[in-house]
């Protein structure tokens, strides 16, 4: 164990398994993530209506594909964002902002450089995009969370928690695929826009408990209550200052 691990004692926010607790968190959260997944919903139902094919239609099917990829970007900061922040009092998109605020430029360049990497690994090799997939569950989070090493802490983080990582990572899996299937059988009786935005409600509601979870499993290792002591430590020095003549709640 490195020295910042030993300076740094994990607190389990979770108690049996991460993704139980993931739940409650979701919950507590379900204000932020149900605004997030109908509108991100209805705008990707919407963005097929002209259906556009590609080698017909390329510049509409390229423009369409980078609208539908911003935001899904900006639904997935905001979730991220919300479950970093969950447990900390109310749920606002506002707050979930606020927190990503000030990382948002490194956020946004870890994942577009994260996700043209699963995907060339998917299109050109397909194992090792499913292995790139699995084994950095924790890099959007750690990049969400501040962290100044995504990857490297990535690794820390699966380290330290490797049992539950490998739980989680199977519980997953398990959902994503049932979650295809069900997309699957719904074309057989609905299509188009409406068949989509169904699709992208649940595939939402369902995704944001998983990111809970990998959030609430992230912040219970080192790197990860390092991350979170930074951020407390920088909301503490925020605060506005006490109006004068008040002290501890009484005015003078």
């Amino acid at each position: 164990m490195s020295a910042s691990d030993r300076a740094v004692s994990p607190d389990r926010e979770y108690r049996r398994f991460v993704l139980s607790s993931a739940m409650k968190r979701t919950w507590e959260s379900s204000r932020v993530f149900a605004i997030v997944t109908v509108v991100n919903a209805a705008i990707q139902a919407l963005l097929i209506l002209p259906a556009p094919i590609y080698g017909i239609n390329t510049p509409l099917f390229i423009f369409l594909g980078m609208v539908s990829y911003i935001v899904l970007l900006a639904s997935v900061t905001l979730v991220i964002g919300a479950a970093l922040r969950s447990g900390r009092g109310p749920s606002t998109i506002r707050g979930a902002y606020r927190h990503m605020r000030p990382r948002l430029g490194r956020f946004l360049f870890t994942t577009l450089i994260w996700t043209v990497a699963c995907i060339a690994g998917l299109l050109f090799w397909g194992v090792p995009g499913f292995i790139l997939l699995a084994t950095t569950p924790f890099v959007l989070i750690a990049a969400a969370d501040g962290d100044n090493h995504p990857l490297r802490d990535n690794f820390r983080a699966i380290k330290y928690r490797f049992g539950r990582y490998v739980a989680v990572l199977i519980v997953n899996m398990i959902v994503l695929f049932l979650m295809y299937l069900g997309s699957f059988a719904l074309n057989f009786f609905l299509n188009g826009a409406l068949a989509a935005f169904i699709v992208w409600l649940y595939v939402g509601f369902l995704g944001t408990w998983l990111l809970s979870g990998w959030a609430l499993l992230w912040r219970s290792t080192p790197p990860g209550q390092a991350s979170a002591e930074r951020d407390f430590t920088s909301s503490e020095t925020n605060q506005p200052p006490q109006p004068a003549g008040q002290s501890d709640g009484q005015t003078s």
